[in-house]
């Protein structure tokens, strides 16, 4: 119900209706999208008569295009775009309060009956009225009935509306969108608890190789000289990578970043080769199976993927290297590109700083203890690299490190009926 002139209840009126509609309605459907033929707002004009009530010049059209103006400013599309764009909200009543001057029909013909003669005909020539409120002589003439005053009208139109069914399957409704909200929250929260197995079973594969590196200091010397022959880069095979800017076109792109993909497919099938080869030779002082060389071999090709971009950018000075000597080009980018490959993957990686991380196992707590390495002689510094950085750079070829949060398991027991 709504008089005009009332300043503070127009400038909260547009967010009441607005919270109220889309509780009624549903965020994505109010208002636009409301195709009720009799919709559940009702909007109900008072004090129709305040602006000649008290005075004696008839009522204009004007008093009710400017009260139907004042209604329109205050809630906007609600009443110009309601069901769909540029369709007018038409569910509007005029309400007559019997008042003080016009309780009843007999002290309205003492006090001045042309005075509502003249408000509803400057309310049926109104054309806002006629814009916005549906079959507008009936519902005047029922707000003019002293037993009822428009309101039967609206709660004959609230009463088709409403009903005991109607209201349970919308209390359903809207508890069922809590539901899906919670839902949403609840699963954005869930971690997957076999997020990390992927890495910890990178990380197992670093130590077994460190363990059996380090598990003899007079074996040390033949198995540090294995693992490097095999997985240092043979000669000739970095001949594609470091002759690539020569040899193939940049119309399908970079030849470099497609080139460094593919040597690196080729240099872990022939690791794997090669440590074969030195097993079949070696196996009583190397003892580590060619099927874990493998598995670690794929792990750290995994890693060197991943970190490829500081490969590419170590490279790319030398692949674009430019001499007069066109034999010397070729053999100064060939033996800088071997040189840069097998340091990346002997180190590995672009840095020998540590790689810190919270589930790579006790190597954290002795980080700067140097003294377990001190018996392996020339061998320390290069097995103390790796102690620091082989589990953490095969661990990031599956990702970084997610924290299982408390009380995650508990929170996948109460999503799982709901098809978590």
């Amino acid at each position: 119900l709504l008089r005009g002139g009332n300043l503070e209840v127009k400038a909260q009126m547009k967010y009441h209706v607005d919270k109220w509609g889309k509780a009624r309605y549903g965020q994505h459907v109010w208002p636009g999208r409301v195709q009720d033929e009799i919709p559940a707002l009702f909007i109900g004009l008072t004090g129709i008569d305040e602006e000649f009530r008290d005075r004696d010049i008839p009522a204009e059209k004007n008093l009710y295009d400017s009260r139907l103006r004042q209604l329109t400013d205050a809630l906007g599309p609600i009443l110009n775009d309601f069901g769909g764009r540029g369709r007018c909200f038409k569910n509007i009543y005029p309400i007559r309060y019997p008042g003080t001057w016009d309780t009843n029909a007999r002290q309205r013909q003492v006090d001045g009956p042309e005075k509502w003669q003249h408000a509803r005909n400057a309310f049926l020539q109104s054309e806002q009225v006629r814009q916005y409120v549906d079959d507008p002589e009936r519902r005047w003439d029922v707000a003019m009935r002293d037993e009822d005053g428009g309101l039967s009208l609206i709660s004959g139109g609230i009463r088709a509306v409403t009903s005991s069914e109607d209201k349970q399957n919308q209390v359903q409704k809207e508890i069922q969108e809590v539901q899906e909200r919670l839902l949403q929250f609840a699963r954005s929260w869930v971690v997957d608890p076999d997020r990390n197995l992927d890495r910890q079973r990178r990380i197992a594969a670093a130590w077994k190789i460190l363990y059996w590196l380090m598990e003899d200091a007079e074996l040390v010397y033949p198995r540090v000289h294995a693992f490097q022959h095999s997985l240092a880069v043979a000669e000739g095979d970095e001949i594609p990578v470091a002759d690539c800017m020569e040899a193939q076109s940049r119309r399908f792109g970079d030849p470099l970043v497609r080139q460094v993909g593919v040597f690196l497919d080729d240099w872990a099938s022939a690791a794997v080769q090669r440590w074969e080869q030195q097993y079949d030779l070696y196996r009583s002082q190397l003892r580590l199976e060619p099927v874990d060389f493998g598995t670690f071999v794929r792990y750290l090709k995994d890693y060197l993927v991943k970190d490829s971009a500081s490969l590419i950018e170590r490279l790319t000075p030398v692949v674009n290297l430019r001499t007069r000597d066109e034999a010397a080009r070729r053999h100064a980018r060939r033996k800088y590109a071997r040189m840069i490959l097998t340091d990346f993957i002997l180190n590995p990686g672009p840095s020998q700083a540590p790689i810190p991380g919270d589930d790579l196992g006790e190597r954290a707590a002795d980080e700067n203890n140097q003294q377990k390495f001190e018996r392996f002689g020339l061998m320390a510094s290069l097995l103390s690299r790796w102690y620091y950085r082989l589990p953490g750079a095969l661990a990031e070829g599956a990702g970084t490190h997610v924290r299982i949060p408390a009380g995650n398991s508990e929170l996948s027991e109460i999503l799982e009926p709901f098809g978590r």
